[in-house]
């Protein structure tokens, strides 16, 4: 099973209720990394939600892990609340060792939220630092993934490809792919890739028309991970 580090769900704090868990360089706002990012949240929003704890001491208080820049650029704009992850792990540097970025799932639903509100493809583009290709893909990375591979997943970091490989199985190929990935701890895309190609013509969404050269896209090295499994 998966454990989870944080509450996907989420939900809106007030930012007088955040309580810093280190301080900013006084420099810091002089930077340009700043600068970019306080364009990226005028214009955009927050993508990427602070992470807090709730604060053990304080009711209805709650300890910034990760996000200081962006929750001082909302203090700087104004803004009084900011929609937050809550971590199960109150200990910042385990934290931080184990998630060092959105996980892959987290990062799409951000996406899909910006575009919702009326956020164009353009836009995201230009304040996330990625083309426009990258962000279509980001916002379609579900699109034919059953709600039960999300849902294991959605805390993880993880490649594209993977999901890539996924969408061309049927909804019980999926869970069963992902069942022997956490089995075998490996989320790589070779080892989906490798999994794809085991996959049996009637497991697929599409058969191949030719499932020789399809296996020939993949190494043997692939094959002896699908076996391992």
């Amino acid at each position: 099973m998966i454990e989870h580090s944080f509450h996907p769900e989420g939900v809106t704090i007030p930012l007088d209720r955040i309580e810093l868990t280190r301080q900013l360089p006084k420099t810091v706002r002089g930077s340009p990394k700043y600068r970019q990012m306080a364009t990226s949240v005028r214009e955009v929003g927050i993508i990427e939600p602070p992470i807090v704890f709730p604060h053990g001491e304080r009711e209805g208080w709650y300890l910034l892990l990760d996000g200081h820049v962006r929750v001082d650029i909302l203090r700087e704009m104004g803004k009084t609340a900011v929609f937050c992850l809550i971590a199960r792990d109150d200990e910042a540097f385990t934290y931080n060792r184990r998630v060092n970025r959105l996980a892959t799932v987290q990062e799409h639903l951000m996406i899909r939220r910006a575009v919702e509100r009326g956020v164009s493809e353009e836009r995201l583009s230009r304040a996330l630092g990625i083309d426009v290709r990258t962000i279509r893909n980001r916002s379609n990375l579900l699109d034919g993934i059953h709600p039960e591979v999300v849902e294991r997943l959605k805390d993880l970091q993880i490649g594209q490809g993977v999901f890539r490989s996924l969408r061309q199985m049927k909804p019980v190929r999926q869970i069963d792919v992902v069942e022997r990935m956490v089995a075998a701890n490996t989320f790589t895309e070779t080892f989906a890739k490798a999994l794809l190609v085991a996959t049996p013509p009637e497991m697929l969404q599409v058969s191949p028309k030719n499932k020789a050269a399809r296996t020939m896209a993949v190494d043997r090295s692939c094959c002896k991970l699908c076996d391992a499994a």
